[in-house]
């Protein structure tokens, strides 16, 4: 089922790029405008579809009730315009690869010239949705690191030409160091070369996504049906959140719940309760499986290579020495198993497991402690903090966080009570679990550091292991509220690219003699060369 380390399982994926006394350009990119694939017309269009349902059926509704011979014309002609547009986008969308730079244009009337040079991109990334992988395009994106997400996108271009493209963005960076005289011909530390070995060092069978999905329950599918049933409730002829009329409608009976026993509400709340349950888990399995299907993460040379989607297919490249800081995750309940997640902060971004876009890129979603170390073994990040003492933040933490979250739901309650007159001791449970919560949390923070790393703990229910390189800190701030300055506390947030990492409520003294060493370490770090 898996295969870390370098066991053999190696494949060549492209064609070798030209050596370096080749020519860096090949005449197929130089300074030539070139156009998407026009499929992509038609997976724009698909892609589309779903916001034309609701002008769709209101259209439909209201021709029914409009005797105009008129009215199919108007829609034809609303859809050969619409057809129009996007081959009027389509064709005024180009972009040039010439030696430098990569420029793109767009815009119909008013164009939009977009220029990246190559150094200031962090990560070119391919993404294939369904229709793309049947027709064989790719969607391509630019990162360069700013915090915007996708500095540009090619939407869509052939499969071979979206290799092609990171290939060549690949080259044209280290280009320059690659003909500099004190490099002696040797590659730059992040030239990645697409022709080499690449070691499958970690990968998740079907098995394994599935046991993956039981942890990710989810009921957003009921969020969907209820979105679309407040769109198109107008359709039906009933009230749709009338609860009373779906039971008579399944049942062929009124509903009375006062002519049942205990035992039969009881048996009816838990089978609601279980449902819900079982609902919630195939959903999380079916997320989870359309998701990472295919998991693989391979090592190629100076960077990791992780493919995975069934319906959207990623192919995205993380090189090593572009790695800020690793966070390992696990739960309160899959860590019983031995369970964790893997993930690297860094100066490009990813999609994150709620399909949003993430700050860190995924690298073991699902794995075991084994094969995390197997996989930062190839990185200058060190999980071994044995011997370091940990640090727990100050005792006043777990109260502090209260201040701000139990004011608010006290006064609603006794709004409620005073206005409806019911007696309130059914939410002393929220107190006492919002108060257990805190209290657990704090007992899972600490931290500790030594000559080379800071490692944070934090979480109780969702728990995060971060371990940062002192070497990659680029600012220090020490912050400190009325409250905290008050009790002597204070809160030290590390500056990385592509985001930071915070220490909350620690003595004021030690995150300022903090702050004092680790500019004193970081100081003389070029931040110019130490990611080339």
């Amino acid at each position: 089922m898996m295969d870390i380390g370098n066991s053999g399982n190696s494949e060549n994926i492209s064609p070798p790029p030209p050596s370096a006394q080749q020519p860096i350009l090949q005449d197929a990119h130089i300074n030539i405008p070139k156009r998407t694939s026009f499929l992509g017309i038609f997976i724009n269009i698909i892609a589309g579809l779903p916001n034309l349902i609701f002008p769709m059926f209101a259209g439909i509704y209201g021709i029914q009730k409009i005797e105009n011979i008129a009215i199919p014309f108007i829609i034809m002609g609303v859809i050969l315009l619409t057809l129009l547009t996007y081959w009027l986008i389509w064709l005024r969308f180009t972009y040039i690869c010439d030696e430098d730079e990569i420029r793109i244009e767009s815009g119909i009337i008013s164009r939009n010239i977009r220029t990246i040079s190559y150094d200031r991109i962090q990560d070119v990334s391919i993404e294939q949705n369904l229709i793309a992988q049947i027709l064989r395009l790719a969607q391509v994106k630019f990162e360069t690191g700013s915090g915007k997400g996708d500095d540009a996108k090619l939407r869509f271009v052939t499969q071979k030409e979206a290799d092609n493209l990171r290939n060549l963005v690949r080259r044209q960076k280290n280009a320059p160091y690659a003909s500099s005289s004190h490099n002696n011909g040797e590659r730059p530390a992040d030239d990645i070369e697409m022709d080499a070995p690449q070691h499958i060092i970690f990968q998740m069978d079907d098995m394994r996504i599935i046991i993956f999905g039981f942890f990710q329950f989810s009921l957003i599918i009921f969020a969907v049906l209820a979105g679309a049933a407040q769109q198109f409730d107008f359709l039906l002829p009933f009230e749709i959140w009338d609860w009373k009329h779906w039971v008579q409608l399944f049942t062929g009976t009124d509903f009375n719940i006062e002519k049942y026993g205990f035992a039969a509400r009881v048996f009816g709340a838990l089978s609601a309760i279980f449902s819900l349950i079982f609902i919630g888990i195939i959903t999380g399995i079916t997320q989870t499986l359309l998701r990472e299907y295919g998991y693989k993460l391979r090592l190629m040379g100076a960077g990791f290579r992780r493919t995975r989607g069934l319906m959207n297919k990623s192919d995205v490249i993380i090189a090593i020495n572009k790695i800020q800081a690793a966070v390992i995750t696990s739960g309160a309940i899959r860590k019983i198993w031995g369970w964790h997640g893997l993930k690297f902060i860094s100066l490009a971004h990813d999609i994150g497991d709620d399909g949003k876009q993430a700050s860190d890129h995924i690298a073991a979603p699902f794995a075991h402690l084994n094969e995390i170390n197997a996989i930062l073994a190839h990185t200058k990040i060190d999980t071994d903090s044995e011997g370091l003492t940990f640090h727990r933040t100050a005792h006043q933490s777990w109260w502090l966080g209260l201040l701000f979250i139990i004011p608010l739901p006290i006064l609603g309650i006794a709004i409620a009570s005073y206005i409806s007159g019911a007696p309130i001791y059914w939410t002393y449970g929220f107190f006492i679990f919002a108060i257990a919560t805190s209290y657990f949390s704090w007992t899972r923070t600490k931290w500790a550091m030594n000559d080379d790393f800071i490692y944070h703990q934090t979480g109780w229910w969702n728990q995060k292991f971060t371990i940062l390189p002192q070497d990659n800190v680029q600012s220090i701030s020490v912050v400190q509220g009325p409250i905290m300055k008050k009790l002597g506390l204070a809160r030290i947030k590390f500056g990385i690219g592509g985001g930071y990492i915070s220490i909350g409520h620690i003595d004021a003294n030690k995150a300022y003699y903090m702050q004092h060493l680790l500019a004193n370490r970081v100081a003389p770090v070029d931040f110019s060369k130490l990611n080339k």
